[in-house]
């Protein structure tokens, strides 16, 4: 098994916030990469279906909606992914999402641990915390990609990968 930790930075709310995130694959992954190239070239477009409103407005795709467009092609392929939320042994207050694809024994698998301060008392904060990162994380691993053009807000999309070229391949 092979692991990568990555540190991300994003900007949430004027709040910068760095992120540590753990990467995984299986000693072999040929398989895994080949079906999800082929899965990739089928997806369909992700909808922006959800929208905020306030000091700043903005579109994203739920995570229903990217769902809805990834989903049949990862089966197809014989792509499996889940999502497991546990707790991280080394804090109280924190909990790790790790997101999983495999076929046949292969496995990538990103995680993301969630710092959330009222993470015991307050539970639709925890849920939509969990429900973001489960967004990110799956936007990463299937490469996902989301329309940076803030200047046309028209588009209703996000971007699919480049890899309509492994389609028939």
């Amino acid at each position: 098994m092979n692991e990568v930790n990555l540190e991300v930075t994003t900007i949430d709310n004027a709040k910068i916030q760095t992120k540590a995130i753990k990467l995984n694959q299986s000693k072999e992954v040929n398989e895994l990469i080949a079906a999800l190239c082929k899965a990739q070239g089928e997806f369909k477009p992700v909808k922006k279906d959800s929208s905020a409103h306030g000091a700043y407005s903005f579109n994203w795709a739920s995570l229903s909606s990217i769902e809805n467009s990834t989903k049949d092609a990862l089966v197809k392929n014989g792509i499996c992914s889940y999502f497991i939320t546990e707790p991280d042994p080394r804090s109280d207050n924190k909990i790790i999402i790790t997101y999983k694809l495999m076929k046949n024994n292969q496995f990538l698998s990103a995680s993301l641990p969630l710092i959330h301060e009222n993470s015991k008392s307050d539970n639709q904060a925890m849920g939509k915390a969990i429900s973001y990162n489960r967004r990110y994380l799956k936007y990463m691993l299937l490469d996902l990609a989301a329309d940076d053009n803030d200047i046309d807000n028209s588009q209703e999309q996000v971007k699919q990968p480049a890899y309509n070229q492994y389609k028939n391949g």
